[in-house]
């Protein structure tokens, strides 16, 4: 039987909690926001930065907005989120994460051009397994007038690039970071000192190898600042075949969505176990899955364990093991899979455990 693995789409995750202690406080991780300005015109456009530090091991955290009703947000940099729900505007990492790992989620707000005159605000929170939702700390307001008014402050320049490596033909997103509400960039990807691109955040494809500096120059009615940086983007040859005669390449960027064959979901969303002692076998807990999709698939399970192999050596669906675990499911059918934690005589950790089950759907 040829099978095709269903990975990006169909990987579906949950957070499996074994013995339950007191909620982490919410100083674990934190939220931060930054707003390019605190003045604009109707219909203006502004980009806000929220950075979420994680300083202690956590999984899942998750950050939302909240927006003035009508104001609409452009998504500029997820930053690796797993899940956008566009409607709640949150964003949700489904992942383990560590002490001093830091995430930013940087979006577009255009202002409606009708917006009456007054002072609105963006509020938002943050949250993960375990900790409950905390208000995000800094810029909040904006001032809504209906004459422009010059930025405050010069802008200072930064940029960040969604690759810095890789062979040629190598397409790079720049992302505009820069402070201080510009309105002119200038880009220039080879140091030649050509203006490449004006937009605020272009791409661009290098076809040859070799170390590129990249310079981006902004300015505003103030002022204006540039910043370089050396050898940002490194670009190889992708074989080591010779040319026989000379030749003269070009490069074309491609791109297409794949739609998947098989939509699986799985609920609830988490687990928890409760409190278990050694050698305890948990009560039973159901999870649901559903194939929404146009193929029928085959459904096995896979963990990731994060408490000394607790879920790897104790985790039973539908009475066996996690790794036993196979069914077959039809297009638009659902199944039930009934879970069970059992706890090793010998196993000595004592805490909340986490671990992750990875739901894989495979079609023939």
């Amino acid at each position: 039987m040829n099978k095709r693995r269903i990975i990006t789409v169909l990987m579906v995750f949950f957070v499996l909690i074994s013995v339950s202690m007191p909620a982490m406080a919410a100083g674990e991780l934190s939220a931060t926001r930054s707003i390019s300005t605190s003045e604009v015109v109707p219909g203006d456009t502004f980009r806000v930065f929220v950075t979420l530090s994680i300083n202690s091991a956590i999984s899942s955290p998750a950050v939302k907005e909240n927006l003035p009703d009508g104001w609409n947000l452009t998504v500029i940099d997820d930053a690796g989120a797993s899940i956008f729900k566009e409607s709640a505007l949150e964003w949700v990492f489904v992942s383990l994460f560590n002490a001093g790992e830091s995430r930013t989620i940087i979006y577009d707000v255009t202002v409606p051009s009708d917006t009456p005159e007054g002072s609105y605000t963006i509020s938002g929170a943050y949250s993960a397994n375990e900790i409950p939702y905390s208000s995000t700390f800094g810029d909040e307001e904006i001032v809504v007038s209906t004459t422009a008014s010059d930025p405050l402050v010069a802008p200072e320049a930064d940029f960040s690039a969604s690759v810095v490596s890789g062979t040629f033909p190598l397409t790079v997103q720049f992302a505009d970071l820069s402070t201080g509400t510009p309105t002119e960039w200038a880009w220039d990807f080879n140091n030649d000192s050509i203006i490449d691109s004006t937009e605020q955040d272009p791409e661009h494809t290098f076809i040859s190898a070799g170390s590129f500096d990249v310079t981006l120059t902004v300015a505003n009615s103030v002022g204006s600042d540039s910043i370089i940086k050396p050898n940002h983007i490194v670009v190889s040859d992708p074989g080591d075949e010779e040319l026989e005669n000379e030749s003269i390449s070009a490069a074309v960027s491609l791109g297409a969505e794949i739609i998947p064959a098989v939509g699986i979901v799985v609920t609830p969303g988490t687990i928890n176990f409760g409190f278990l002692g050694a050698g305890e076998v948990s009560d039973v807990r159901t999870v649901q899955i559903t194939n929404r999709g146009a193929d029928d698939a085959i459904i096995t399970a896979d963990v990731i364990d994060a408490a000394d192999d607790l879920f790897m050596d104790g985790l039973y669906v539908d009475n066996g093991m996690w790794d036993d675990y196979s069914a077959w499911l039809g297009s638009k059918e659902m199944t039930t899979a009934d879970l069970t934690l059992h706890v090793p005589f010998d196993y000595s950790n004592i805490g909340s455990m986490k671990g992750i089950l990875v739901v894989w759907a495979e079609i023939e």
